[in-house]
């Protein structure tokens, strides 16, 4: 009896400390939550232009309420969020959020100073594109495809152009020659595009660089919102620049040209070969959208 009575009060104990560790396990997970969620809200408060985050964290479990500055999660068991936690955020002082959402998954939008948080699939943060027209058949076109980056990153970026260039037929991956030689390629070429892996730091996010024209701006704005349809960026921009007061050393500056773009992109500089193999396919699904492939009657002869 004594030996039963032991055995019956280990398991309760161990039931007793399974039970509390895992509610300490949920607690800590929606503070989680609560607490990146605070983060990211300020950060992109502090971002400059229009920025659409996908947030990436799992939120199917949770109830999420922001209001008055401060974030609250529960478990989605508990609708009537009695057994919460809360985080406070900086609020932008003219768009003050009131939002409740269930189990859904997130984005957050950055609208000039206005911020909002919605459940809605809405694109993710995709610029609007020049519509001027720069149909042709592709097979016919030159593009000249340079990476850059430090050590890692470089290699990487060198993988993704490498990738790029066995997909697209008419591109020309410029390799290791010296940067006046890639240049020279770049200029003979019918469009120059840069890959750089670091330039957004270990960010989730793509900038392009681009010419202030619209062919240079179309292919540029085509390649990040090719990128944002993929898992591992979450917001881009389009920021013009002019190459020609870049020093001749700069990297960038093989983009100088009327359809050019230097693709920023800021990620882990050890990217899986998946991840890798993504980004080249969206690259060139941009390159492909630019030319619209299908080639005139005329141009086939």
């Amino acid at each position: 009896m004594i030996v039963m009575a032991l055995i019956g009060m280990g398991l309760f104990t161990f039931q007793v400390s399974r039970a509390v560790a895992e509610t300490r396990q949920a607690d800590y997970e929606k503070l989680y939550i609560a607490n990146d969620l605070s983060l990211a809200l300020d950060a992109i408060h502090g971002l400059a232009g229009n920025v659409i985050y996908k947030y990436m964290e799992n939120t199917s479990k949770y109830n999420i309420k922001i209001e008055d500055g401060r974030i609250i999660v529960s478990n989605l068991t508990d609708p009537e969020m009695a057994d919460h936690v809360s985080k406070d955020y900086a609020p932008a002082q003219h768009s003050p959020i009131n939002e409740r959402f269930h189990g859904e998954k997130l984005s957050i939008i950055k609208t000039g100073n206005d911020i909002s948080v919605s459940s809605k699939d809405i694109g993710f943060a995709k610029s609007t594109c020049p519509e001027t027209d720069t149909s042709a058949d592709i097979s016919r076109m030159s593009i000249a495809i340079d990476s850059s980056g430090d050590t890692l990153s470089k290699e990487t970026a060198g993988k993704i152009a490498d990738a790029l260039g066995s997909a697209c037929e008419s591109c020309r991956i410029l390799g290791e020659g010296s940067l006046q030689e890639k240049k020279n390629t770049a200029a003979a070429s019918d469009m120059a595009v840069s890959i750089n892996i670091g330039g957004r730091g270990n960010e989730a996010a793509a900038s392009a660089y681009v010419n202030d024209n619209p062919k240079s701006e179309k292919i540029g704005c085509m390649i990040v919102n090719a990128l944002l349809d993929g898992e591992t960026i979450r917001f881009t921009d389009v920021r013009k620049i002019n190459f020609d007061e870049l020093d001749k050393d700069n990297p960038k500056s093989i983009a100088n040209h009327e359809a050019g773009a230097v693709i920023s992109i800021g990620h882990d500089p050890k990217l899986s070969a998946k991840s890798i193999q993504d980004t080249a396919f969206r690259i060139n699904s941009a390159i492909t959208g630019y030319y619209k492939t299908q080639a005139t009657t005329e141009d086939k002869k």
